[in-house]
């Protein structure tokens, strides 16, 4: 899986399954998508950690374990993995 859809993958996740993955206007108060280059979870800290968050607080066991020490060397390719793995195992957990 590359960036492009491995972004797509913790969008979707975040959306709660839709497609989409939104960002606020701050000026006009609205909601827009994001175009899939734009999302920058591979990137930036400030995407990243509300994916940790949420997974933090809905999945325990081993994988969990995984990302905690890529948290804790602040490696944040190694944090992008670990998240894109532990989504990919709770997507095909849910249709299972």
């Amino acid at each position: 899986m590359n960036t492009t859809e491995s972004n797509r993958l913790i969008a979707e996740f975040m959306a709660g399954g839709d497609s989409l993955y939104l960002q606020r206007d701050y000026i006009t108060e609205q909601y827009y998508p994001f175009d899939s280059k734009e999302l920058a979870f591979h990137i930036s800290w400030d995407w990243l950690m509300p994916v940790v968050e949420r997974v933090s607080s809905m999945i325990y066991g081993g994988t969990v374990y995984d990302l905690r020490g890529a948290l804790l060397n602040a490696d944040i390719d190694r944090v992008y993995k670990e998240l894109v793995e532990i989504i990919e195992w709770y997507n095909q957990k849910q249709t299972s």
